[in-house]
C-alpha cells in the first residue's frame, strides 16, 4: 500500500477544515501552505506544516496500516504588537480542530504551544495530533 497517497488523504482533510474556518482577519492569502506560493504578510500570517511520526501495519496482508503524526499551524504575528492577538488566533484555531472527525482522520489531541519571538515576528504553534486508519481491499486478498 502507498502510504504516500493516505498521507495526501489527511492533508486534505485538516487543510479544508483550516480553510473553511479561517481565523477574523485571516484569508487564503494569508497561509503559507507546504510548497506553495506565497508571499510572507507585513503584520500576521500563518504556516502549515505535515509531520509522520509512524506509519504502522495493522495486518499481515499490508492491506491495513494506521499512520500518525501531527498537522501544525504556525501563528506569526509582527514582533513586539503583545501576545494577545496571537493567542487568540491560535485558540479560535485549536477550537476548529478539537473533537474534529472526518474521513477516518481522528484528531487525538490539540496543543496550544507560545514559541516566543522568531525573527521579525511572535509566534504561537497549534498542534493537531491525529492517527488515520487506511484500508485498501486490493491488497487483502479477498
Amino acid at each position: 500500500m502507498s502510504s504516500d497517497n493516505n498521507i495526501a488523504t489527511v492533508y486534505e482533510v485538516l487543510t479544508a477544515r483550516l480553510r473553511t474556518g479561517l481565523p477574523t482577519g485571516f484569508t487564503a492569502s494569508k497561509v503559507k501552505f507546504p510548497n506553495a506560493k506565497f508571499e510572507t504578510q507585513s503584520d500576521k500570517w500563518l504556516r502549515v506544516t505535515m509531520q509522520t511520526t509512524a506509519i504502522d501495519e495493522l495486518d499481515a496482508s499490508g492491506a491495513c496500516e494506521l499512520i500518525i503524526g501531527r498537522y501544525i499551524i504556525d501563528v506569526f504575528y509582527q514582533k513586539e504588537t503583545g501576545i494577545k492577538a496571537a493567542l487568540v488566533t491560535a485558540q479560535d484555531i485549536k477550537n476548529r480542530y478539537n473533537g474534529y472527525k472526518a474521513d477516518d482522520v481522528v484528531i487525538t489531541r490539540v496543543e496550544l504551544v507560545p514559541r516566543g519571538e522568531d525573527g521579525n515576528w511572535f509566534a504561537v504553534q497549534v498542534i493537531v495530533n491525529y492517527e488515520y486508519q487506511s484500508y485498501d481491499s486490493t491488497l487483502s486478498g479477498v
